[in-house]
Protein backbone atom coordinates (compact mmCIF):
# COMPACT_ATOMS: atom_id res chain seq x y z
CA UNK A 1 0.00 0.00 0.00
CA UNK A 2 1.27 4.14 -0.64
CA UNK A 3 1.95 6.95 1.81
CA UNK A 4 -0.28 9.36 0.98
CA UNK A 5 0.78 13.34 1.92
CA UNK A 6 -2.00 15.13 3.02
CA UNK A 7 -1.64 18.93 3.49
CA UNK A 8 -4.24 21.79 4.53
CA UNK A 9 -4.70 25.35 3.31
CA UNK A 10 -7.56 27.56 3.00
CA UNK A 11 -5.95 29.74 0.74
CA UNK A 12 -4.90 27.54 -2.40
CA UNK A 13 -3.11 30.83 -4.12
CA UNK A 14 -0.45 31.15 -1.33
CA UNK A 15 3.12 31.89 -2.43
CA UNK A 16 4.18 28.97 -0.10
CA UNK A 17 1.57 26.90 -0.72
CA UNK A 18 2.14 26.91 -4.34
CA UNK A 19 6.02 26.40 -3.71
CA UNK A 20 4.87 23.00 -1.84
CA UNK A 21 2.67 22.03 -5.03
CA UNK A 22 5.28 22.46 -7.26
CA UNK A 23 7.83 20.26 -5.03
CA UNK A 24 5.31 17.45 -4.58
CA UNK A 25 4.33 17.61 -8.70
CA UNK A 26 8.18 17.65 -9.13
CA UNK A 27 8.65 14.48 -6.89
CA UNK A 28 6.03 12.75 -8.65
CA UNK A 29 4.28 12.70 -5.08
CA UNK A 30 1.03 11.25 -4.33
CA UNK A 31 -0.79 14.12 -2.31
CA UNK A 32 -4.32 15.57 -1.63
CA UNK A 33 -4.82 19.35 -0.46
CA UNK A 34 -7.95 19.71 1.94
CA UNK A 35 -9.10 22.83 1.21
CA UNK A 36 -11.38 23.85 4.26
CA UNK A 37 -12.25 27.47 6.30
CA UNK A 38 -9.78 28.63 8.68
CA UNK A 39 -11.04 28.13 12.30
CA UNK A 40 -7.84 28.10 14.25
CA UNK A 41 -4.77 25.21 14.54
CA UNK A 42 -7.08 22.59 15.69
CA UNK A 43 -8.78 22.85 12.21
CA UNK A 44 -5.59 20.77 10.85
CA UNK A 45 -6.06 17.98 13.16
CA UNK A 46 -10.01 17.45 12.94
CA UNK A 47 -9.85 17.67 9.40
CA UNK A 48 -6.86 15.39 8.20
CA UNK A 49 -8.80 12.92 10.70
CA UNK A 50 -11.82 13.19 8.33
CA UNK A 51 -10.15 12.51 5.15
CA UNK A 52 -7.92 9.99 6.17
CA UNK A 53 -10.55 8.07 7.51
CA UNK A 54 -12.24 8.00 4.23
CA UNK A 55 -8.70 6.69 2.48
CA UNK A 56 -7.60 3.99 5.02
CA UNK A 57 -9.30 1.08 2.74
CA UNK A 58 -6.65 2.14 0.28
CA UNK A 59 -3.78 3.84 2.41
CA UNK A 60 -2.54 2.82 5.78
CA UNK A 61 -0.64 5.54 6.15
CA UNK A 62 0.35 9.44 5.71
CA UNK A 63 2.50 11.79 6.13
CA UNK A 64 1.23 15.28 6.98
CA UNK A 65 2.53 18.67 6.30
CA UNK A 66 1.83 22.23 6.80
CA UNK A 67 0.29 23.85 3.58
CA UNK A 68 2.13 27.18 3.42
CA UNK A 69 5.91 26.78 4.91
CA UNK A 70 7.22 23.27 4.03
CA UNK A 71 8.96 22.10 0.86
CA UNK A 72 9.84 18.29 -0.59
CA UNK A 73 13.87 18.03 -1.38
CA UNK A 74 13.16 14.21 -2.40
CA UNK A 75 10.13 11.59 -2.65
CA UNK A 76 9.47 10.09 0.90
CA UNK A 77 9.10 6.42 -0.81
CA UNK A 78 13.33 7.03 -0.99
CA UNK A 79 13.75 6.68 3.05
CA UNK A 80 12.76 3.84 5.20
CA UNK A 81 9.75 5.00 7.98
CA UNK A 82 9.40 3.34 11.18
CA UNK A 83 5.96 1.28 12.12
CA UNK A 84 5.25 3.46 14.33
CA UNK A 85 4.29 7.33 14.24
CA UNK A 86 7.24 10.18 13.40
CA UNK A 87 6.79 13.24 14.75
CA UNK A 88 9.37 16.22 13.47
CA UNK A 89 11.38 18.22 15.96
CA UNK A 90 12.21 21.41 16.68
CA UNK A 91 14.94 23.79 18.77
CA UNK A 92 11.83 25.53 20.59
CA UNK A 93 9.40 24.21 23.03
CA UNK A 94 6.37 26.34 21.98
CA UNK A 95 3.58 27.20 22.73
CA UNK A 96 4.33 25.75 26.70
CA UNK A 97 8.03 25.88 27.97
CA UNK A 98 7.46 24.65 30.40
CA UNK A 99 7.30 21.44 29.04
CA UNK A 100 11.01 21.55 28.26
CA UNK A 101 12.04 19.82 31.04
CA UNK A 102 10.34 16.30 29.31
CA UNK A 103 12.97 16.26 26.60
CA UNK A 104 15.92 17.28 28.86
CA UNK A 105 17.75 14.39 27.88
CA UNK A 106 17.78 14.79 23.83
CA UNK A 107 21.18 14.26 23.08
CA UNK A 108 20.37 16.44 19.93
CA UNK A 109 19.54 20.55 19.01
CA UNK A 110 16.10 19.30 18.13
CA UNK A 111 14.47 18.57 20.93
CA UNK A 112 10.62 19.10 20.90
CA UNK A 113 7.95 17.83 19.03
CA UNK A 114 6.72 20.32 15.83
CA UNK A 115 3.30 19.49 14.64
CA UNK A 116 4.28 20.79 11.26
CA UNK A 117 5.16 17.85 9.49
CA UNK A 118 4.57 13.99 11.07
CA UNK A 119 4.29 10.54 9.75
CA UNK A 120 1.21 8.32 10.97
CA UNK A 121 0.05 5.04 10.23
CA UNK A 122 -3.86 5.82 9.97
CA UNK A 123 -5.16 3.65 12.28
CA UNK A 124 -3.24 4.42 14.69
CA UNK A 125 -4.33 8.42 14.18
CA UNK A 126 -7.42 7.82 13.90
CA UNK A 127 -7.11 6.04 17.58
CA UNK A 128 -5.00 8.85 19.27
CA UNK A 129 -7.78 11.63 17.75
CA UNK A 130 -10.90 9.44 18.89
CA UNK A 131 -9.15 9.28 22.71
CA UNK A 132 -7.91 12.95 22.81
CA UNK A 133 -10.58 15.12 21.08
CA UNK A 134 -9.56 18.65 19.77
CA UNK A 135 -11.33 21.63 19.41
CA UNK A 136 -10.67 24.15 16.35
CA UNK A 137 -9.35 26.76 18.59
CA UNK A 138 -7.11 24.39 20.39
CA UNK A 139 -3.34 24.92 19.52
CA UNK A 140 -2.59 21.53 17.65
CA UNK A 141 1.30 21.57 18.32
CA UNK A 142 0.33 21.74 22.09
CA UNK A 143 -2.32 18.53 21.46
CA UNK A 144 -0.20 16.55 20.19
CA UNK A 145 3.00 17.35 22.88
CA UNK A 146 0.68 16.20 25.23
CA UNK A 147 -0.35 13.27 23.53
CA UNK A 148 2.95 12.02 23.10
CA UNK A 149 3.46 12.70 26.67
CA UNK A 150 0.49 10.81 27.75
CA UNK A 151 2.97 7.95 27.00
CA UNK A 152 -0.18 5.54 25.37
CA UNK A 153 1.21 5.38 22.06
CA UNK A 154 4.02 4.04 19.52
CA UNK A 155 5.12 7.93 18.50
CA UNK A 156 8.66 8.49 17.79
CA UNK A 157 10.44 11.97 17.45
CA UNK A 158 12.51 12.56 14.59
CA UNK A 159 15.43 14.09 16.72
CA UNK A 160 17.93 13.99 13.72
CA UNK A 161 15.62 15.36 11.81
CA UNK A 162 16.77 12.02 9.17
CA UNK A 163 13.52 12.98 7.76
CA UNK A 164 11.96 16.28 9.34
CA UNK A 165 13.96 19.50 9.09
CA UNK A 166 12.79 22.34 10.62
CA UNK A 167 14.56 25.82 9.36
CA UNK A 168 13.98 27.71 12.78
CA UNK A 169 16.77 29.03 14.85
CA UNK A 170 18.89 26.77 11.99
CA UNK A 171 22.61 28.34 11.83
CA UNK A 172 24.98 28.85 8.99
CA UNK A 173 27.59 26.13 10.64
CA UNK A 174 24.78 23.75 10.66
CA UNK A 175 23.90 22.62 7.27
CA UNK A 176 24.97 22.49 3.78
CA UNK A 177 23.67 21.93 0.24
CA UNK A 178 24.79 19.42 -2.31
CA UNK A 179 23.06 19.73 -5.75
CA UNK A 180 19.27 19.74 -4.49
CA UNK A 181 19.66 18.51 -1.35
CA UNK A 182 20.13 19.51 2.34
CA UNK A 183 22.67 18.09 4.78
CA UNK A 184 22.21 18.47 8.65
CA UNK A 185 25.69 18.56 9.59
CA UNK A 186 25.26 18.07 13.11
CA UNK A 187 23.57 14.99 12.87
CA UNK A 188 25.13 13.86 9.33
CA UNK A 189 21.21 13.63 8.13
CA UNK A 190 19.90 14.38 5.18
CA UNK A 191 16.39 15.49 5.53
CA UNK A 192 13.53 15.39 2.83
CA UNK A 193 10.75 17.49 4.20
CA UNK A 194 12.10 21.38 4.90
CA UNK A 195 9.60 23.44 6.81
CA UNK A 196 10.34 26.79 7.46
CA UNK A 197 8.52 26.89 11.36
CA UNK A 198 8.99 30.02 13.32
CA UNK A 199 5.59 32.58 13.21
CA UNK A 200 7.50 35.98 12.35
CA UNK A 201 10.44 34.62 13.50
CA UNK A 202 10.52 32.36 9.66
CA UNK A 203 13.74 32.81 7.61
CA UNK A 204 12.98 33.68 3.92
CA UNK A 205 12.31 30.40 1.88
CA UNK A 206 13.79 30.82 -1.09
CA UNK A 207 17.27 29.54 -0.92
CA UNK A 208 15.20 26.16 -0.28
CA UNK A 209 12.76 27.11 -3.44
CA UNK A 210 15.47 27.13 -5.90
CA UNK A 211 17.07 23.94 -5.18
CA UNK A 212 14.59 22.92 -7.09
CA UNK A 213 13.88 24.58 -10.76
Amino acid sequence: MKTKVVTFTSAPNNYGHKQLIRSLDFWQVDYHVINEPWRGFGTKIIETAKYVEGIKNEYKDFIFVDGHDTFFLQKPERRHFPHCALVSCEKACWPDSSLEHNWSGVPTRWKYPNSGSYYFPIELFMQVVAENPINPSDDDQLWLQRVILSHKYDIQLDHECDIFQSIAFLADDEYEIDISELRNKITGKWPIIIHNNGGNAKNPMEWIYNLIR
